[in-house]
């Protein structure tokens, strides 16, 4: 719903967003209200002895009333925020009178403690020392809940807030979508939130960019956090359902000759079957290996997370410490005791002569990489980091699309912040001679180009920038971003990119157009659901932190108010229109993005753990088509994006030489 209008204001926060705060009041006012009573029941007496013992007497007798009224009127405030659904506000229409209570109570209270810590503080008494320190532990209590409030009242209030007027009032244009207020409002919460980042031409237009696309996508949506949180939820209980209505799946793992069935990641091929067969190098010991690089490159900070007791033990051997001192190699930009460098080293299994450059200087378009030669494959490996910093992630977020220059193809477009990057690199190692004095050093080896997530990207776009010059290099992109290629060069790429996805990672089926998907089947989500607010948020925690329990199919219906739709809320049915007419014209302004390259997808076989065990793998090769028509919302669509599991799932399927095969197509999947 529209947040909640209340002393002349629009707030960030809506009717229905009261109940878990306000429980939490309760439960921390029960507590001070047990604490207070015993601590005056105890000393009642000490109070009548004591020279202005009565002050203390009365102000504790005060704040026993007041707490008393103080979890009443809360009381009342969760029921009613907890009835009705996030569009229908109707049986909410009497919080704002309750909350007017409540803010006169919070008033008195402020107002009594003031006189409490006066009489606590200010005051010389004859009390006893426990009598005066249980008063004032209660008056430092209140001050600090009181600033954890009046912090949070700032943030709805300050940033989240606006005027009693809709805040997109004057910021979007149905004709002509975001205005240039919008795009300016967007661009300066980019820069707060990126100031240390800010401040060359480059990345101002970076910053607008940025801007005119959130400001483009988040019109005409008047709704608070907590509703879009609970439409996603919402949304993801949507396709679980779907999914666990699809025949499954049967799959056989060619390595023991069992049968098992894919973990909730049913196959989301509709159409035939990928017509170009993978390449011979595109096995899964080679993934598996070159992964490898593309993990080291993310350095120590990654490396030390991954392996919290052990990691400083493992790098120290390989360290240089007082790098500065020593004479000069190809490391630029590392620290003094090289701990980006021995992370390769320990991970790829790197000499010091094996290394031939690396480059840990971070801009926005410009991201670390590093060439080594691979001994035991006979190539001259370059692997680019993925994102790690705030100027990676405006990087990726530079999502407009860009000419590019691909052999034999016209036309072809790809993503312009990642293209950048790509350039950048090309553009380094062209200029330093970087492959040049690789190739001197080993002759007859072959040039391969990986990374995980932006690294991905950008050493596919890589690739495809250096094939001219080196016909016979390949390329292992792991985790790419989904909007990276238009498909003509998604398709061109098949011959020397192979591109592996882990599960739901959410990052590969990210583009525009499947953020506008996810946006219309929120916003209709969110229509059509009758529950309170505060039962789906609380059916969504619970399964991010209890996720290996069954879910009720019952409650899950209940939830989605399938078959149910609410009427008469014509500001929602003005957006999903709106959104029609924008995926409309994405046609035109935005082509479809794919990922670049034969697409592996590595997938957890259902049943092939217990609850917290180590999953079993299996793969299957799928199309690049198949991962921009919607986003997989799940808890693990961020965890499988993560490098180490990914490498974890290909160290397992390499193990077993695993061979993957073609995905069934729907039609196969129906007959079954």
């Amino acid at each position: 719903m529209p947040g909640l209008i209340a002393f002349g204001r629009k707030w960030g926060i809506g009717s229905d967003d009261f109940v878990f705060p306000g429980i939490l009041e309760i439960f921390c006012r029960v507590i001070w209200l047990i604490f207070m009573s015993v601590v005056y029941n105890l000393h009642q007496d000490a109070f009548i002895r004591c020279t202005e013992g009565s002050y203390l007497q009365i102000y504790c007798i005060g704040i026993l009333v007041i707490m008393c009224l103080c979890i009443i009127t809360t009381c009342i405030s969760v029921f009613i925020s907890s009835r009705g659904s996030i569009m229908n506000a109707q049986p909410r229409r009497k919080f704002v009178k309750v909350l007017y209570v409540r803010s006169v109570l919070a008033i008195v209270e402020v107002i009594w403690n003031i006189l409490g810590s006066y009489w606590a503080f200010g005051m010389k008494t004859t009390c006893e020392h426990s009598v005066e320190l249980a008063v004032k532990i209660t008056v430092i209590v209140f001050w600090v809940l009181a600033v954890t409030v009046f912090i949070a009242f700032l943030f709805v209030f300050g940033i989240l807030g606006g005027s009693k007027k809709s805040h997109h009032e004057g910021l979007y244009s149905k004709e002509s979508g975001a205005s240039s207020s919008a795009i300016n409002k967007w661009e300066k919460r980019c820069k707060i939130i990126c100031c240390c980042v800010a401040g060359s031409e480059k990345n101002t237009g970076a910053f607008n960019a940025i801007s005119q696309i959130l400001a483009d996508y988040f019109k005409d949506v008047d709704l608070v956090p907590t509703d879009i949180a609970a439409g996603l939820i919402l949304v993801h209980k949507d396709q679980e359902k779907q999914i666990s209505d699809l025949p499954s799946i049967s799959y056989d793992t060619f390595t023991n000759g069992s049968t098992s069935r894919s973990n909730g990641q049913a196959s989301t091929s509709t159409t035939e079957e990928c017509t170009v067969k993978p390449k011979p190098w595109m096995t899964t010991k080679m993934m598996f290996h070159y992964m490898r690089y593309a993990s080291a490159s993310y350095g120590w900070p990654f490396y030390l997370f991954t392996n919290l007791c052990t990691g400083i033990c493992h790098l120290c051997k390989h360290m240089r410490c007082c790098s500065c001192c020593l004479p000069a190699n190809q490391v630029y930009f590392d620290n003094c005791c090289q701990c980006n460098t021995a992370t390769i080293k320990r991970l790829t299994g790197l000499d010091q002569f094996d290394l031939v450059y690396a480059d840990y200087h971070n801009r926005i378009f410009e991201i670390p990489f590093y060439v080594a030669i691979d001994k035991e494959k006979q190539s001259v490996v370059v692997a680019i980091r993925g994102t790690l910093s705030l100027k990676d992630a405006i990087t990726d977020l530079s999502a407009d699309s860009e000419c590019l220059e691909c052999e034999g193809l016209i036309g072809c477009v790809a993503h312009k912040g990642i293209l950048q990057a790509a350039q950048y690199v090309k553009r380094t190692l062209e200029e330093k001679h970087i492959l040049e004095d690789a190739f001197d050093r080993a002759q007859g080896s072959k040039l391969v180009i990986t990374g995980h997530s932006l690294g991905a990207g950008t050493a596919a776009l890589l690739a495809v920038l250096l094939k001219q010059s080196y016909p016979d290099l390949i390329c292992f992109a792991y985790a790419p971003p989904g909007g990276l290629l238009s498909f003509e060069a998604s398709q061109a790429s098949q011959d020397y990119i192979c591109s592996v996805v882990l599960g739901k990672d959410m990052i590969t089926r990210l583009s525009i157009w499947s953020m506008y998907d996810l946006k219309e089947k929120t916003l209709t989500a969110i229509r059509n659901s009758h529950s309170p607010k505060f039962r789906t948020l609380a059916s969504g925690a619970w399964e991010v932190l209890c996720g290996c329990f069954i879910s009720d199919s019952t409650a899950t219906e209940r939830l989605l108010g399938r078959g149910v739709t609410n009427i008469g809320n014509n500001d929602i049915e003005e957006a999903l229109q709106n959104v029609s007419m924008a995926r409309e014209q994405l046609k035109i302004t935005h082509p479809p993005m794919y990922p670049p390259g034969q697409l592996l997808h590595v997938l957890e076989v259902e049943g092939g753990r217990a609850c917290c065990g180590t999953p079993s793998f299996y793969a299957e090769w799928s199309r690049a088509e198949d991962f921009v028509k919607e986003i997989i919302l799940s808890p693990d669509m961020v965890t499988d994006h993560i490098p180490d599991n990914l490498m974890t799932a290909l160290e397992q399927l390499s193990d077993k030489d695993f061979t993957p095969r073609q995905r069934k197509s729907q039609e196969e999947v129906t007959a079954l």
